[in-house]
């Protein structure tokens, strides 16, 4: 067989895992309000190309019930309720820099 070999879910994860153990945490990208590492950066694409996918069904993804689906879904609605009840006040500028950090490191 000739070709690349595209990359699975694995490899994706290994080098997410590997970006987040060998880049130093206080390397930040900067001109964004919060304090995100590279690592962040590619955990947000990464959830959101898992997203992407699991609104298709040409991909191959697998898709359906099990309880590790079950658990993520409740954990993210119970992050987005806890965020939308945390903001639907007033916060003082740091308190919301750390509700919106939540969120995103959740998503990540």
């Amino acid at each position: 067989m000739s070709g690349q070999q595209r990359a699975d879910g694995a490899t994706l994860l290994c080098v997410f895992l590997l970006m987040l153990l060998v880049i130093p945490a206080r390397l930040v990208i900067s001109g964004i309000p919060m304090s995100i590492t590279p690592a962040t950066v590619t955990g947000l694409v990464l959830g959101i190309i898992w997203l992407c996918c699991q609104m298709v069904t040409t991909l191959g993804v697998a898709k359906g019930r099990n309880i590790a689906r079950t658990a993520l879904f409740l954990y993210a609605i119970s992050q987005l309720a806890t965020y939308g009840y945390a903001t639907r006040n007033y916060l003082l500028p740091d308190e919301a820099e750390g509700a919106d950090r939540t969120i995103v490191v959740a998503v990540q």
